[in-house]
């Protein structure tokens, strides 16, 4: 089996070099065409002295051309660093500072945005399709076919940094090697059974760890990847139309993205064969969306994937039946990928198996870039949760989720989850706002029908059946959509700031 990642490519080039490989808005490549293009791009890539251990910034549309960089990056033993296109530019710069990467591939708008805000350390380079004054693709394409170049690298040389907001709201970046990546990449493609046949979507972000999964994955199976162009990835009636016309039947997103998919009209036209895998992570789903995805797609295997960015995938869980609505949302499931997953009770709460989720294995990353790299593999999530009897794990909350109301413990998500089995919600985020003894929950929720809102006597009643005073939502902010980070989670910090303004 492979033992980095350029080499994926290898297994579905001699068996199928003819099939398509990735679909992108800008073009279209076969598995022998998409080698020949990451052949072009190293050789390029070389004549700027990329090299082993360099990082290269890859800030540019999620595409075809992306995809070969990534290869190209890795064939010569660098670390490829993708940075949000569509991102702030501070927070851009932030990145580029942190890990200093020898060049950093970005379109013409980008780099004006970036010129002169970044260390001479790290070299802008414009990419754009045939654009005079620029490199552009077809000028590499162009090139004569090179030698195979390829650095060598160890299992454990790192591949790929991706960056996290951090508990500080600086970007943190997480170091993750080869050998992290191939362990779940093998044992995703097993757990799904991907074949030749198959095709694949990438809707998440570059610099989202599902992107591994969309990347790489069809590439050991020999399937097909089609990138939802950035155009349509908030339009649920859009994307609908695009897995019919692509016949994408393995889907991996944020379940913010399925409930896009839910909410429009065009999900009703959707095959009920359409998909082989459904997965998600990131956030819970609701259960009664779950029950709609098994109730729409009744031979679709659909899975709760669980992993921080520093650990990818470490536990799953299967949905193979109907969820009580008012029950807590499907368990994290059993430990993946060969991780050994326990709990740390120490300095929690040692009732009932309940504690710090805590994981070691062969997709913890390396460590944080610029700190001593982690030798032992042990990451502590700081989620709390309960294991059953079975070692299945159950997901609570955060530990840093946890706030104190009148001396009393708050588990913000268990409010939340509460919350959510309201039948006039459709979506709901809690903060907490106030000093020391005044402090008080903020609910922020999306009603199902905007003409018929739920009081807030009602929701505080709601809530009172389960929970104890102290843990009753004192306002509550009716919203049509809740505003999420680049990762397609809510930016909680955003509501925060809201609520302490109003």
């Amino acid at each position: 089996m492979p033992k980095r990642l350029d080499e994926l490519i290898l297994h579905s080039l001699s068996a199928f070099p003819n099939r398509t490989a990735v679909c992108g808005p800008d073009r279209t490549l076969t598995f022998s065409e998409l080698n020949d293009s990451i052949l072009k791009a190293t050789y390029w890539l070389r004549s700027l002295e990329v090299g082993k251990g360099d990082r290269v910034g890859v800030c540019l549309e999620r595409s075809a051309f992306s995809i070969v960089m990534f290869h190209a990056i890795s064939r010569l033993g660098g670390v490829y660093v993708p940075l949000d296109n569509e991102g702030p530019s501070q927070l851009v710069c932030d990145v580029i500072s942190d890990c200093t990467p020898k060049i950093v591939l970005c379109d013409t708008d980008k780099m004006l945005q970036l010129a002169g805000q970044i260390s001479d350390k790290s070299k802008l380079i414009t990419v754009k399709r045939d654009a005079k004054g620029n490199i552009s693709w077809s000028e590499i394409e162009s090139m004569s076919k090179p030698t195979d170049i390829r650095n060598e690298v160890d299992w454990n040389d790192p591949a790929y940094i991706l960056y996290t907001s951090g508990s500080t709201g600086q970007p943190k970046g997480v170091c993750l090697s080869h050998g992290n990546a191939i362990a779940f990449i093998e044992w995703a493609a097993k757990l799904t059974n991907a074949n030749e046949d198959d095709v694949f979507a990438s809707h998440a972000s570059f610099g989202f760890g599902i992107s591994v999964y969309d990347i790489y994955v069809p590439l050991l199976s020999g399937s097909k990847l089609a990138i939802i162009p950035e155009s349509i990835r908030n339009n649920g009636a859009a994307i609908c139309t695009f897995i019919t016309s692509h016949k994408i039947n393995h889907w991996y997103s944020v379940p913010s993205a399925l409930l896009l998919l839910i909410r429009s009209q065009e999900f009703k036209t959707l095959p009920s064969t359409q998909f082989k895998t459904i997965k998600y992570a990131g956030e819970p789903l609701p259960n009664r969306f779950a029950n709609v995805l098994r109730t729409k797609f009744c031979n679709s295997r659909i899975f709760n994937f669980y992993g921080n960015t520093e650990t990818n995938v470490c536990t799953y869980f299967e949905i193979k039946s109907e969820l009580d609505p008012s029950d807590p949302p499907v368990p994290i499931g059993f430990p993946s990928c060969g991780n050994r997953v326990w709990i740390e009770e120490a300095g929690i709460n040692g009732v009932n198996r309940q504690g710090e989720l805590v994981v070691q294995g062969p997709t913890v990353m390396l460590g944080y870039w610029g700190d001593t790299f982690n030798t032992d593999r042990v990451y502590r999530t700081r989620d709390l949760v309960r294991e059953t009897g079975d070692g299945c794990f159950l997901y609570i909350c955060r530990v840093d989720n946890v706030v104190k109301i009148r001396g009393h413990r708050v588990e913000i998500g268990e409010v939340e989850s509460h919350l959510m089995r309201h039948p006039d919600l459709r979506d709901v985020a809690v903060v907490c706002v106030g000093e020391i003894e005044n402090r008080k929950l903020i609910a922020y929720v999306v009603p199902n029908d905007p003409q018929s809102l739920p009081t807030l006597v009602g929701l505080k009643e709601f809530l009172a059946k389960h929970l104890p005073p102290y843990k009753i939502i004192s306002m509550v902010h009716f919203v049509q959509t809740l505003p999420k980070n680049i990762n397609g989670k809510i930016d909680r910090k955003k509501l925060k700031s809201e609520a302490e303004a109003a």
